[in-house]
């Protein structure tokens, strides 16, 4: 039988479990700030796999990984360019993921969520994975009723977190100094500009 947990009911109860259930390789749903996610270790080849197959995704495409410190950053491998250290400086924590390159010539898409609870299970856990909790092709949900129960069933926790923003992040590439958006979401572009253009 699933086990779910009200984060409002059990905050620290929710985050112990999770916690367990990310360390053993499990995979968790989760609410952010933005929609409902699919979490695991981000560096669990396996458990990752799994979050594809419990999703109807097609293998191989990445994922977005949450931190909750800019210097888990370093810890990843991660560079920042002048114009992702000013958005960053702006917005993070918060709905923005950055395409960012690694010491290894890869490329990577992180963000540094402002959810208190996010912050707390990375804390303990390590850097997730995070991806949308609908099946591939479905929206994704802002309320806990909305998880498709196929999907829901597939998952060793989730957590009720109530209702949520329902608005993804958005996705900037980062990788030259003149940013490029791969996905809108809460944070427009004209407003990432205005902020990079302050600071000329």
């Amino acid at each position: 039988m699933l086990n779910i947990i009200d984060l409002a009911v059990d905050f620290e109860r929710a985050v112990v479990m999770s916690t367990e259930v990310i360390k053993r390789d499990g995979v968790v749903l989760i609410p952010t700030e933005t929609v409902y996610g699919l979490s695991c270790r981000f560096n669990s080849p396996a458990a990752v796999k799994r979050v594809s197959e419990i999703k109807l995704r097609k293998m191989g495409k990445k994922f977005i990984v949450l931190i909750s410190s800019r210097s888990q950053l370093g810890d990843l491998g991660l560079v920042m360019n002048r114009a992702a250290d000013i958005l960053a400086d702006e917005f993070w924590p918060g709905p923005l993921t950055m395409i960012l390159p690694d010491i290894r010539g890869n490329t990577l898409a992180v963000r540094y969520s402002s959810s208190v609870f996010i912050n707390r299970l990375i804390d303990e856990s390590g850097p997730i994975i995070s991806t949308s909790a609908n099946l591939s092709g479905q929206s994704s949900p802002a309320l806990f009723s909305e998880i498709d129960k196929e999907l829901l069933n597939r998952v060793d926790l989730a957590v009720n977190g109530g209702t949520l923003l329902g608005v993804p992040s958005t996705v900037l590439d980062v990788l030259q100094d003149s940013p490029r958006i791969l996905r809108q979401g809460t944070i427009g572009f004209d407003d990432i500009i205005s902020v990079l253009k302050k600071s000329d």
